[in-house]
């Protein structure tokens, strides 16, 4: 299975833009992931949803990465 991964220079990067904005929080990922974790920060009832359905993703052996788990389309196996 393909793990996508923000690379060491990229999060440098964009810790380095945050500090120099004097951000105190910054939450670096890529989408979807990003988005569910807003989510569960946010709206935990509503988060967990998508969360629940990477778990079976994953114990499928799928792409648990694939927009596809929310819209309902099919999962190709890794």
């Amino acid at each position: 299975m393909l793990q996508k991964h923000v690379s060491s220079e990229r999060c440098a990067e964009l810790t380095i833009i945050a500090s120099t904005h004097g951000l105190k929080e910054v939450w670096i990922s890529n989408q979807p992931v990003l988005a569910v974790m807003y989510l569960v920060q946010d709206m935990p009832t509503i988060g967990y949803w998508p969360m629940d359905m990477r778990v079976e993703a994953a114990a499928k052996k799928s792409n648990t990465y694939s927009l596809s788990l929310l819209f309902g389309g099919k999962n190709k196996s890794a």
